[in-house]
């Protein structure tokens, strides 16, 4: 593919791209994006290919794509934080090779251009982007799989089955197809081998490894530990909030009815309407700074997931925090 072909990826985008710095004329500034994603393609595919990808490669396209999804991404987030909108792209990019987005915190955990890259070449059958993905992220799921059940130390065959799960050799087109960067490898492949080793069924006693995919059986998660650290996390992010933003979620937590609150808060239903979803949006805020300045981003993402199938006891720990506070206040 030429440059003059890749530049047709950009079309969807011309809405917001078009106003951008270096895209005008907008013929010029497209050529100078594939220019961009061409030479980075080249320098990542060096370190995580096979051979680099020139753009007569079969998956050169793909590559580019994918690429320029992950920028087209982070770019228009990183405009937002201007006052006129507009942003350097090539600053966006410089922040993502550093890891850095522009929301929660900004901390990618790698470069997602990179990923993307090897992304793709792990789903094309590239050895050594295989063999690359291991060397990265082996260590990283094992750590995974021993919270998820301390016996798959003894049964290796899932990471092989893990493998075909992201890059689809078996059933395609596998998880990976719907990478696209908006964080790095590492944080989104986080969750995805969570849920796909608690699904994955372990052997009874010395038996085989049952099929690929086989039926789920219930999982061995440390509830304590991630009801522990959704209580701590809850708790410090609801206690940082004001008093009129704690009322208006334990209302809304009550399912109290708008014109209830309203007439509390004595304003007009709208008004009140607003102000709750500005105080959840805050609470939200608060909690991801909270998870940011502990370093836990990976163990509150598998918390979530268990509050998705464990919410009982996540609950009575929310209604004790609700509780605490609210005695707190009647004092």
């Amino acid at each position: 593919m030429s440059h003059e072909g890749s530049t047709d990826v950009f079309a969807n985008d011309r809405t917001w791209l078009a106003s951008q710095p270096g895209m005008n004329p907008w013929e010029e500034g497209c050529r100078r994006l594939a220019e961009c994603l061409d030479r980075w393609l080249h320098d990542y595919s060096t370190g995580v290919c096979a051979e680099p990808v020139h753009s007569q490669h079969p998956g050169y396209p793909r590559f580019v794509c994918r690429m320029w999804r992950c920028w087209a991404h982070h770019w228009p987030q990183a405009a937002k934080t201007r006052p006129d909108g507009r942003i350097d792209g090539q600053e966006v990019a410089a922040q993502l090779r550093d890891g850095r987005g522009y929301q929660r915190g900004g901390d990618l955990g790698g470069d997602p251009l990179r990923d993307v890259v090897l992304a793709v070449a792990v789903q094309l059958k590239d050895n050594r982007a295989t063999g690359r993905f291991q060397a990265d992220y082996y260590d990283f799921c094992c750590r995974i799989a021993k919270r998820v059940n301390a016996r798959f130390e003894h049964a290796p065959e899932w990471w092989n089955d893990l493998v075909d799960h992201l890059a689809g050799y078996t059933r395609a087109p596998g998880k990976l197809e719907k990478f696209f960067g908006r964080c790095a490898l590492r944080n989104w492949l986080g969750t995805v081998a969570w849920r796909f080793l608690r699904r994955w069924r372990l052997p009874d006693g010395d038996g085989d490894v049952l099929p690929h995919f086989a039926a789920p059986r219930p999982p061995e998660p440390d509830l304590d530990g991630t009801v522990k650290l959704f209580a701590e996390v809850v708790r410090e992010a609801f206690a940082d909030l004001d008093r009129r933003e704690r009322l208006l979620i334990r209302w809304h937590l009550d399912k109290t009815p708008l014109k209830d609150v309203a007439a509390q808060l004595h304003v007009h239903s709208g008004t009140a309407g607003r102000r709750r979803d500005r105080a959840i949006e805050h609470f939200r805020e608060l909690i991801e700074q909270r998870v940011a300045q502990r370093g836990q981003q990976q163990a509150w993402r598998e918390c979530l997931e268990e509050l998705g199938t464990n919410p009982r006891d996540f609950a009575a720990a929310l209604c004790a925090i609700l509780k605490a506070a609210g005695h707190k206040e009647d004092e």
